[in-house]
């Protein structure tokens, strides 16, 4: 019964890794779709609110930050996919994916600075991204530091036996 148990375990973890696996390369796609329809995506935000920079200046700040934040996305997407992908492969405490996860979370640091920026310049909205991206940082952050002391952990009994 326990080893029943264990194996339907290890089927659901697989299923729930393949599942990451197709959306985040769903997400690359649409990441690259959005990149190059940057113009379009920006002139669907011409006539809402603006704190600060309008017209031709906010268009072209708006499109810079979009196009920054994409190249930011489509990294984040393939960290967190070679990140899955060794878990997948039972690499989970290790150091890659401590400087993977770290790496992730500069990138959501990034871009919640440039929602920030934004927000506050040129499209107001972009604020409650800024503020879920900064959650998002701070969790990200436990569970980088977590995964590192795993790592320490697991090195100092390596080298104890």
């Amino acid at each position: 019964m326990n080893e029943t148990n264990q194996q339907q375990q290890m089927n659901h973890e697989n299923t729930s890794i393949l599942l990451t696996k197709i959306c985040l390369a769903i997400f690359f796609i649409v990441a690259i779709l959005m990149l190059f329809n940057g113009p379009y995506l920006v002139a669907q935000f011409d006539g809402r609110s603006t704190p600060l920079f309008g017209g031709d200046l906010r268009r072209n700040l708006l499109l810079l930050s979009g196009y920054i934040c994409g190249g930011l996305a489509l990294l984040f997407i393939s960290s967190f996919y070679r990140l899955i992908d060794r878990i997948g492969r039972d690499q989970v405490f290790t150091s890659e994916n401590v400087t993977c996860l770290r790496y992730i979370g500069w990138e959501i640091q990034v871009v919640t600075l440039i929602a920030l920026i934004m927000g506050l310049t040129c499209y107001l909205p972009l604020l409650a991204i800024a503020v879920a991206g900064g959650f998002m940082v701070l969790v990200l952050r436990v569970v980088r530091n977590a995964f590192g002391k795993a790592v320490a952990m697991q090195d100092e009994l390596t080298y104890t036996i």
